[in-house]
């Protein structure tokens, strides 16, 4: 344990104090309570006791501590954590969160006189946003299926209908919706594209979105390369 001596404050008689004892701790998380995923989030954690002697001299000494990391996923059960901790043995750990959910991070301090502090963060992690890009090669599988039933775990859905694979993008996929609306003629005829490529082993360029880091993409234009 660290412990160091604090001179006297001046206003204060030397010899005149009733001793004290302060127990503080408290954490910061930086650089925000919410963070995109991949981000390195920094934990920094104050586990301290302050004494105040009859002399009036003021001494700090860091008490125990520990640390502990939960994760939630979006509609998912809390569990532990721990293991993404890193550097837990001081009071300045960090994790980088892989995932979007929920973490929540504890400190408990001990003091020998005093008993447990317990002080608590919670980080909320997101995906970034998606971005646009194109990719070129022949359907390995090609699916419709029902109106809602969409396509993707929990933490890489994406709401469509239609659902197709290239050779050049393996284990990712792409799909599109096909509901009755304005936009049905349109994707219709994307359907139809696809199904004639696929027939005929023929190449497809594809615009679509994906979110960084995921396998799931959502087309918005498809064209046959002859």
């Amino acid at each position: 344990m660290e412990e160091k001596a604090i001179s006297p404050q001046p206003n204060l008689p030397v010899g005149n104090c009733t001793p004290s004892t302060v127990f503080t701790v408290s954490l910061n998380v930086s650089p925000a309570s919410q963070v995109q995923t991949n981000t390195r989030v920094q934990l920094s954690g104050v586990s301290q006791e302050e004494h105040r002697l009859a002399n009036c001299e003021i001494t700090e000494k860091q008490a125990l501590f520990d640390w502990t990391l939960t994760f939630q996923p979006p509609g998912g059960t809390e569990t532990n954590a721990d293991g993404l901790l890193l550097s837990s043995n001081t009071l300045d750990p960090f994790f980088v969160p892989a995932s979007e959910g929920t973490y929540r991070v504890t400190l408990v301090g001990e003091s020998t006189t005093l008993g447990q502090k317990t002080a608590r963060a919670t980080i909320t992690v997101v995906s970034p946003p998606p971005v646009l890009l194109n990719a070129q090669g022949k359907l390995t599988f090609l699916r419709v299926h029902d109106f809602g039933t969409g396509f993707g775990p929990p933490t890489d859905f994406i709401d469509v209908e239609a659902v197709v694979q290239l050779n050049t993008q393996p284990g990712k996929s792409f799909g599109f919706q096909l509901r009755n609306d304005k936009n049905r003629p349109a994707r219709q005829g994307m359907l139809d594209l696809m199904r004639d490529a696929f027939e005929n082993n023929v190449t497809v360029s594809i615009d679509f979105f994906i979110v960084p880091g995921k396998n799931n993409g959502v087309i918005i234009r498809t064209a046959l390369l002859k």
